[in-house]
């Protein structure tokens, strides 16, 4: 665990965030009371071009197809 001080946190904040990215627990100080935590951020990365889950080709298809006036709103009184 490496305690730092907000001064020499300033300093060396890009340092700092390289420790913490290899696992260091990094600990921001003020006063010498601790106050903050460096930690990574953890991502949920999905491949690219996958849903959620697999479309039949009938909803493809109707994803697809243009939306009618009254999807589009054009029957709503407020215009």
């Amino acid at each position: 665990m490496t305690k730092v001080n907000m001064h020499e946190a300033k300093t060396n904040l890009s340092k700092l965030v390289e420790l913490a990215l290899q696992g260091e627990d990094i600990i921001l100080a003020k006063s010498g009371k601790a106050l903050v935590r460096l930690v990574p951020v953890e991502t949920e990365e999905r491949p690219v071009g996958l849903h959620a889950s697999p479309l039949s080709d009938t909803e493809a298809q109707a994803a697809l197809d243009p939306l009618s006036d009254e999807e589009l709103g054009f029957n709503d009184s407020s215009f």
